[in-house]
């Protein structure tokens, strides 16, 4: 069931690099929207426990937001050449493969 959406307004014009021809781009990166959405289920009172998302959004920042704001839990798919530290402990270390 939805609980949230956002419509991509792609607002802001510039010049593709490679073709040189002008294109529009939002104003928000597709993060700062997932974290907008999950805020808002939260501001809502929705139950939840656990954030299920693909690998798209699997970024450091959306993580820490997730733990650390909303003291919930997620499921993020990572790539296999990730670096991810295992404990709070060992996080001010580079962090250990998995």
């Amino acid at each position: 069931m939805p609980v949230s959406f956002d419509l991509v307004d792609k607002t802001e014009p510039y010049l593709d690099q490679k073709t040189g021809k002008e294109k529009r781009r939002s104003a928000r990166t597709k993060n700062e929207r997932m974290r907008t959405m999950l805020k808002a289920c939260s501001d809502n009172k929705l139950p939840f426990r656990f954030v299920l998302a693909d690998l798209w959004y699997a970024s450091a920042e959306n993580m820490r937001y997730v733990k650390l704001e909303l003291e919930r839990e997620f499921i993020f798919p990572l790539k296999s050449n990730r670096k991810v530290t295992l404990s709070l402990e060992a996080g001010s270390g580079t962090g250990s493969s998995c």
